[in-house]
């Protein structure tokens, strides 16, 4: 998922237009709702995967927790993995399986899994899913079928690409994830630097009591300023992209607005609501 993979850059590529807006499409949505009565998922999804973010271009059903779009981190998703691999995907029981975590952390159980790969232009873009809560045993013979559905998703979705109509409506939903993942980054590290400056004060308080701490105190600061570090950087880089993006053209097209927004919403620490979650 990292944005130099070859891979990533043909997706963003062709992921242009209309097909990055968030407005219902009833195709798309007459698809995810047949994908998802074919396969006996509860729900069903039209995921387009862009660097670090899916964006849920259509769905069936789709269970209220989950945000649209998907922060990513660098595991892999049953979509990422049907993206990367290029075919179709059957999970009947994925109580122990790491792929579940993305929607597992939001609230979304998910114990199988049927999906197949969505193509504009040659390049592998996103995955037909079908999703449900139980282990389950899955119907193989379907899986034809699905990939017909992939089909005809692929071809709307192409033609959704030649459209270059800006969307504010985008904007706003793109950008608020965004700006929430700089929360979530920010606030633990503030309460460990905190956390590191009072047990300083400690140490010149009582320098006795508190000596066989020191060496912890320096760990925790010495992590705290790195992360920082770190973060900073990449704030940085991210507020210069979304200059440029306002103020270095005459206008922002969807296609610039998706790419920065998917930048800024890199959920590479696992923060959920600013608590750490173990994967």
């Amino acid at each position: 998922m990292a944005s130099g993979d070859p891979s990533s850059q043909l997706r963003m590529a062709v992921l242009q237009g209309d097909v990055l807006d968030l407005v219902p499409d009833p195709i798309l949505q007459q698809v995810a709702a047949q994908a998802a009565n074919l396969t006996g998922a509860e729900w069903a999804a039209i995921a387009l995967q862009l660097r670090r973010t899916l964006l849920l271009r259509a769905s069936h059903c789709l269970p209220k927790a989950l945000p649209n779009p998907l922060p990513l981190d660098d595991t892999l998703t049953f979509c990422t993995s049907v993206i990367r691999d290029g075919r179709p995907l059957v999970v009947e029981d994925a109580g122990h399986d790491p792929r579940a975590t993305v929607f597992a952390t939001r609230g979304t159980t998910v114990r199988s899994f049927i999906g197949a790969p969505l193509v504009i232009d040659d390049a592998v873009v996103g995955a037909l899913c079908g999703f449900h809560a139980r282990e389950r045993a899955i119907d193989t013979s379907r899986i034809d079928e699905l990939i017909d559905l992939a089909e005809v998703a692929s071809a709307r979705l192409a033609v959704l690409a030649r459209r270059r109509q800006p969307s504010n409506r985008l904007l706003d939903l793109a950008m608020r994830p965004a700006f929430a993942e700089i929360r979530n980054d920010l606030t633990p590290m503030q309460a460990e630097i905190t956390e590191a400056k009072n047990r300083l004060q400690r140490l010149v308080a009582d320098s006795v009591e508190a000596r066989s701490g020191a060496h912890q105190s320096i760990v925790a600061m010495t992590k705290a300023l790195d992360r920082l570090q770190q973060t900073t950087a990449r704030l940085t880089g991210n507020l210069s992209s979304l200059q440029a993006l306002c103020c270095g053209a005459d206008r922002a097209i969807v296609r610039d607005v998706v790419q920065v927004a998917d930048e800024l919403a890199y959920h590479h620490t696992q923060l959920v609501g600013g608590v750490s979650w173990d994967v």
